[in-house]
């Protein structure tokens, strides 16, 4: 049993440190890497997984399809004075704020808050 485990071992260590085998496998994910890597299929299931698990729908949009704020912001690096201008934002929000402005700012989240009150109640519905 011992020499089972000792031969694996082994085997594990060598192909660790297999050169052409790393360089080859890094230029095929190189090569996979794209703007668009998802069908519209994939992005529905996609879509429907997260909403299911975490409760939120994701933002698969393409870089082209981004408003141009969100362009902007992503932009890097950022002079000086504007780092202070967005640190000095964030720093007057609470933790909590800050973090879902950081989210919608970036394009990762949608701030909802212009559709106005949620309310269960459906006599405000009612003709």
């Amino acid at each position: 049993m011992k020499t089972v485990i000792a031969f694996t071992g082994l085997i594990a260590t060598a192909a660790a440190f297999a050169p052409a085998a790393s360089r080859s496998m890094v230029t095929k994910l190189a090569a996979t890497a794209t703007e668009e890597t998802f069908t519209q299929a994939e992005k529905d299931k996609i879509t429907d997984n997260v909403f299911d698990c975490h409760g939120f729908f994701p933002d698969l949009r393409a870089d082209s399809e981004l408003p141009a704020e969100v362009l902007e912001m992503r932009e890097q690096p950022k002079p000086a004075e504007e780092l202070k201008e967005i640190k000095a934002k964030y720093a007057a929000m609470s933790k909590p704020d800050a973090a879902f402005a950081i989210l919608v700012d970036l394009g990762l989240m949608e701030n909802y808050d212009k559709l106005g009150d949620y309310s269960d109640d459906f006599d405000d519905y009612a003709m």
